[in-house]
């Protein structure tokens, strides 16, 4: 059974791949993907946050091996903010993705440290009213946990 992550759920979607689908509330926020090459993995997109980032590493490492490729999609922070948790890994992505994030990537990532208070409010009143399923971020490096 695949590894499970507070940031996302794995899905097998063939025989050697899977998708990351980002879980409400979590570092994801949007769906990424792992693909067994054999005996190494290569990780499409690598969410918002690090922490995200991290745990779906540890998931590519634990499903197929080392990760040897990432792929950025495009220049959207929630597909490239978890860069910095593959540190060493080549990252692979068209010719104007680069230049984009860094057009657009500080500016991003300043806007989303000041909305970051309110969507913390409202991901607690969501918790409070039980509409999500969302917990507080682990203080352990990964919150990997074993599948029950």
């Amino acid at each position: 059974m695949p590894p499970v992550s507070s940031h996302f759920r794995l899905e097998q979607v063939a025989g050697r791949t899977w998708a990351a689908i980002a879980a409400e509330g979590g570092g994801a926020v949007a769906n990424a993907g792992v693909v067994d090459l054999g005996g190494r993995s290569l990780v499409f997109d690598t969410f918002l946050t690090p922490r995200a980032a991290s745990d779906l590493r540890a998931a590519a490492e634990e499903l197929a091996g080392p990760v040897a490729w990432v792929v950025n999609s495009h220049a959207h922070s929630d597909h490239w903010g978890g860069n910095q948790a593959f540190a060493g890994v080549p990252i692979a992505a068209s010719q104007r993705t680069p230049e984009l994030i860094e057009e657009t990537g500080p500016g991003r990532l300043e806007e989303l440290r000041e909305a970051g208070p309110a969507y913390i409010r409202e991901l607690d009143g969501k918790l409070a009213a039980g509409r999500t399923s969302t917990r507080a971020p682990s203080s352990r490096r990964s919150s990997l946990r074993p599948a029950s």
